[in-house]
C-alpha cells in the first residue's frame, strides 16, 4: 500500500465542498489586485507625485517590509509594490479559512458520534 492511498478521493471531496468558496475568493483577489493597481496608476499621474512617493518608499521600514522597488520611475511598479503584501495576507487568510472549515466539520461530527 502506498502512502498516498486515498489522496485522490480526498482531493475530489475537498474540491467539491469548496466549489463556491474557492472561485469566489479567487475572483475577489483578482478584482482587488486590479482595482488597487488601477487606483495606484491613477494616483501617481505626473512626475511630482512619483518623486514624492519615491521619497516615501526610500524609508528603511518600507524597504524592509516590501523589499526594494525595481523601477521607482514607473507607476506600474508602484502598483505591484503596493498590492504585494496585502495579496499575500489575503491568500494566507483564505488558507486559514479553508483548513479550519475542513477540520472543524470533522471535529463536530466526532463530537456528535461520541455524544450518541
Amino acid at each position: 500500500m502506498s502512502g498516498y492511498a486515498g489522496t485522490g478521493a480526498l482531493l475530489k471531496l475537498a474540491l467539491r465542498r469548496d466549489r463556491v468558496v474557492i472561485p469566489l475568493s479567487v475572483l475577489g483577489l483578482v478584482a482587488f489586485a486590479g482595482g488597487s493597481a488601477k487606483s495606484t496608476v491613477d494616483l501617481y499621474q505626473g512626475q511630482n507625485a512619483i518623486d514624492a512617493a519615491r521619497a516615501l518608499l526610500a524609508s528603511p521600514a518600507i524597504v524592509g517590509m516590501y523589499g526594494p522597488i525595481s523601477n521607482p520611475d514607473n507607476p506600474d511598479s508602484f502598483a505591484i509594490f503596493k498590492t504585494l503584501l496585502l495579496g499575500g495576507v489575503c491568500v494566507a487568510l483564505l488558507a486559514i479559512v479553508l483548513v479550519r472549515r475542513h477540520t472543524r466539520t470533522e471535529d463536530e461530527q466526532a463530537e456528535r458520534t461520541v455524544a450518541s
